[in-house]
């Protein structure tokens, strides 16, 4: 049965919260206007798995990337501010940005992943505060039809001005954009048969329709989708499941194109992960 996350739902919004880190690619440029990471902005799944720490995303999110160049915005962080709107390369200077201990930038050849692995002294380092790591120890399956997805992201249309200064010539301003929660719904695959590319193999569809806010999901590129679980052993607990990394968006049809976990796996002990 699927399950809303409400105003009560602290813990699995919590957990939703510290294992996903907002993602500042500062060498995007524009390659298409169907590529929503030519905002710069992107979302990735913290994980631990085979003893390694890792940021887990779409690969366009880090497209044209080294570690020099990417930001990271996680848990405490409830509004990020862009730089100058009139510049393309300045504006995505946030002031609340951090550094992540980047060691190498893994991408996959066949499907829209990347991996980030991480300086394995970040659990001793101070960015460790700011993030927890799902430990990704088991297999996990595709979610059925019909189940309710979880899954957070910085939305761009959502911005908005926070400052207005004068610099020399030209005003300067600092926008804000919020994390958000959303919940979608898994649709069957024949939803996907008029969009370009779409594989049933490597993804799912997830329907965007459903959910209650305005704009496109640009800023959501990457994200994990997560399925709620109880765990009744002993005392009452939430265990989320992780579910897959949200690629793109048909938005013709309104679906949400997600990697499947298992596929994700597959390509994480292909490069030893």
């Amino acid at each position: 049965m699927a399950a809303e996350l409400t105003a009560e739902s602290v813990a699995m919004i919590e957990l939703i919260n510290a294992y996903s880190v907002g993602i500042v690619n500062t060498q995007m440029r524009e390659v298409s206007k169907n590529i929503e990471a030519e905002e710069g902005l992107g979302t990735a799944t913290a994980l631990q798995r085979s003893g390694r720490q890792m940021l887990l995303t779409a690969g366009h999110v880090v497209q044209g990337a080294s570690a020099s160049h990417l930001q990271f915005m996680p848990k405490p962080t409830a509004v990020t501010c862009f730089g100058d709107t009139k510049e393309y390369a300045n504006r995505l200077a946030l002031a609340v940005r951090r550094p992540f201990p980047v060691v190498e930038i893994v991408q996959c050849e066949w499907a829209d992943l990347a991996v980030l692995l991480l300086d394995c002294a970040i659990v001793r380092h101070e960015d460790a505060r700011y993030v927890q790591f799902y430990k990704w120890d088991s297999e996990h399956c595709s979610p059925e039809v019909g189940s309710l997805l979880h899954g957070l992201g910085h939305p761009v249309d959502k911005t908005y001005l926070v400052t207005e200064r004068q610099l020399d010539n030209h005003i300067a301003r600092d926008l804000g954009v919020s994390k958000q929660i959303i919940s979608c719904e898994v649709v069957p695959n024949d939803r996907g048969k008029y969009i370009k590319g779409f594989d049933p193999e490597i993804c799912f569809l997830v329907d965007y329709a459903s959910v209650a806010i305005d704009g496109k999901p640009h800023g959501f590129s990457g994200c994990g989708f997560w399925e709620y679980r109880e765990n009744m052993e002993t005392l009452w607990t939430v265990r989320p499941r992780f579910a897959g990394v949200e690629t793109s968006y048909a938005e013709s049809s309104n679906l949400l194109l997600t990697i499947r976990p298992e596929v994700i796996s597959k390509w994480l002990l292909e490069i030893g992960l």
